[in-house]
């Protein structure tokens, strides 16, 4: 699969003249991870799930997606540990970065926001809410977080 160098887009166009849109899910509960394909796919996004956060790391340093979703709301959170890597990363800390939570409490969210993810959803999400967000997130630059803060 060709990945691009930067969040852009690909040199793959897709019907209509558009640019296709990777992302990369890294979502360990298989059950979890066809239901993000099936409400993500039918938009038109090209999917690449990972159950393995090491395979991730290796395919980010390869070529960047457009958006990378973590699902850290299974009973291994890492989720969250590659949300903190990627953002202190020289090279890969441009890719935006959703997490999925099962956010239930402050401590929760305090947990989510100390990952620096471009942005969350709790679960249970509304599908419709779901997409809506993912396509947000294109329309908005990164921001290059500030050590200080991390």
């Amino acid at each position: 699969m060709a990945m691009n160098s930067e969040p852009s887009g690909t040199d793959e166009d897709i019907p209509g003249g558009e640019r296709a849109i990777d992302i990369f899910i890294l979502c360990k509960d298989a059950r979890d991870s066809q239901q993000l394909i099936g409400q993500l796919s039918p938009a038109g996004y090209r999917i690449t799930l990972f159950s393995d956060s090491t395979d991730l790391l290796d395919s980010l340093r390869a070529g960047k997606p457009n958006l990378l979703i973590c699902d850290t709301s299974g009973p291994e959170q890492d989720g969250y540990e590659i949300c903190r890597e990627i953002k202190t990363d020289v090279d890969l800390w441009k890719v935006p970065v959703l997490l999925i939570t099962g956010v239930a409490s402050l401590g929760d969210l305090l947990i989510v926001l100390d990952s620096n993810a471009d942005n969350f959803i709790a679960r249970p999400y509304d599908p419709q809410y779901l997409l809506s967000l993912v396509d947000m997130m294109f329309n908005y630059p990164v921001e290059k977080p500030d050590p200080d803060k991390i």
